[in-house]
């Protein structure tokens, strides 16, 4: 899996669709948009409803219809109805429904578009991909087109081969089947992720692996490597094609574990979820009786990917396996397992005024006046400054150096939200101050999950390419610093949501 931040880039573009590209922008490098007039534009905001991040959808209550609880919503934010947004097709249910809208300025002013959905998914997340977004937008009547930023690198932008591009993914498909499968999906893909020239050429490129070399576009390497390497890898691993590394240990050492007489071979079903923002994989392999096999796909350059429920979980699966290879666990960690149990056992308003609370900083008292008024009057200063007294707590967070929001006269801003996104860089940089142990905390949840590693070879001689090799890595190696992270959920102009982790490949601890 290839990332830089997690959580802050959380997985693939083609996993994290236009709020991806808002996440990009506030890293300096989104996309651009161009209408007709060939006025640029960039996606800046986007707008989750319901607003409340724990809520997946709006349902109808007595004399309180569901668009009714949405337009109370929207107005509550954007100060007139949703008919200023251009929707993309589709009509809300009264039977309940959510809603993402992405904001856009460029010179001629903001915009606003709109798709409803039926629910968010588990993590909260609502995906609607950028070529989606463009092609509603412009059949609503706002036509675009997309350019990507000249500063993304690596990948060529002129495809997008991760399998949820080749209409794979949410099913469990037979390993054997894969190739079959994808010729079928790939028809209906669309042309401007995997080009119609293309389509021919990612079919044979799967159906041949083991079985040589065949014509591609050698500009497109990187994506054949990286991109579709991901549906590429389960294949390998069950038809010991190519396989290095530490192949043969995993299958005793894990496999054989989790489900005595297991190998490779009996893994023989494969499943490519399409939003992974939770998940610490790109594909998961799946035995007849049910055992499940994380598979992090990766590029010679390494990278993987994980959230704090990831880490929670593990914890909660594999604590006696954690424990067995470091005896010490629990006590030399106890501080993290903490810290890990408050935000488990939070949320997104009160999430970072526990951990404050926790550390000292304000009392726990405290910390509950203000969690609520986050979550019902984000805009009464005059509360937040009378909830310890003093106003010293509100002050220090509002005036904190580290967190410096653009635009306080955004119609979203509200100063609780400013408080929280301040809060959430503070207690992550108390988390963090010690960043050789987190990193080897973080790394010793991780290489006890489920999940084997693979980095990815594809060769190219000439117009001739193929699979030449897939390193399998187990335990799974974590080289670079882990940390905690406030991600892309804390910001003056959005609720609070959850915390997470990043992963600074090739960085050292400070000693």
């Amino acid at each position: 899996m290839r990332f830089y931040e997690i959580f802050k880039n959380i997985v693939s573009e083609a996993n994290r669709g236009m709020i991806g590209q808002v996440l990009d922008h506030q890293a300096g490098k989104g996309d651009i948009f161009i209408d007709a007039q060939g006025l640029e534009y960039r996606a800046v905001e986007n707008y989750k409803f319901p607003l409340e991040n724990t809520e997946r959808k709006f349902t109808p209550e007595d004399d309180y219809p569901v668009v009714d609880k949405f337009e109370d919503e929207f107005e509550s934010v954007f100060k007139t109805n949703s008919s200023s947004v251009v929707w993309a097709s589709g009509q809300p249910s009264n039977a309940g429904f959510a809603a993402l809208i992405i904001e856009l300025q460029g010179p001629a002013g903001r915009k606003y578009f709109g798709k409803y959905f039926r629910n968010k998914d588990a993590s909260g997340h609502l995906f609607w991909s950028v070529s989606n977004f463009i092609k509603e937008v412009t059949a609503a009547g706002f036509k675009l087109e997309h350019k990507q930023n000249d500063k993304k690198k690596g990948a060529s932008s002129a495809a997008s081969l991760y399998p949820v591009y080749l209409g794979i993914t949410d099913m469990i498909i037979p390993i054997a089947n894969v190739a079959a499968t994808l010729a079928k999906t790939i028809t209906k893909s669309d042309p401007t992720r995997v080009p119609e020239e293309e389509k021919a050429t990612v079919v044979e490129l799967i159906a041949n692996i083991g079985k040589g070399a065949v014509e591609c576009n050698p500009k497109l390497k990187s994506n054949y490597e990286v991109q579709l390497g991901e549906t590429a890898a389960p294949i390998a691993l069950n038809q010991r094609f190519g396989v290095t590394g530490a192949y043969d240990v995993a299958q005793e050492k894990l496999l054989d574990v989790l489900e005595p007489g297991l190998t490779w071979q009996g893994l023989d079903r494969v499943f490519f979820p399409s939003s992974v923002s939770e998940e610490l994989v790109d594909s998961e392999m799946i035995s007849q009786a049910g055992t499940r096999i994380g598979i992090s796909s990766k590029d010679k350059k390494g990278g993987a990917s994980a959230s704090l429920s990831s880490i929670n979980s593990t914890i909660k699966n594999q604590l006696p396996q954690i424990v067995k290879r470091i005896p010490n666990f629990e006590t030399e960690y106890q501080e993290y397992l903490e810290y890990l149990r408050i935000i488990r056992n939070s949320k997104g308003h009160n999430m970072c005024l526990n951990l404050a609370a926790y550390m000292g900083m304000v009392s726990q008292e405290v910390a509950n006046t203000l969690a609520e008024i986050v979550r019902t009057r984000p805009g009464d200063v005059d509360a937040l400054r009378a909830a310890d007294g003093n106003g010293k707590f509100y002050s220090m967070c509002i005036n904190y150096p580290g967190y410096k929001p653009s635009n306080l006269a955004h119609s979203m801003y509200q100063p609780a939200y400013h408080m929280t996104a301040s809060l959430s860089r503070i207690v992550c940089a108390e988390m963090n101050k010690d960043q050789q142990k987190i990193s080897r905390f973080f790394s010793s949840v991780l290489e006890s999950s489920n999940m084997v590693q693979v980095k990815t070879d594809f060769n190219l001689s000439g117009s001739q390419g193929g699979y030449r090799s897939f390193n399998v890595i187990y335990p799974p190696i974590f080289d670079g610093m882990i940390l905690f992270d406030p991600g892309p959920y804390y910001y003056a102009t959005a609720k609070p949501s959850i915390l997470c982790f990043k992963f600074l490949p090739g960085k050292k601890p400070r000693s």
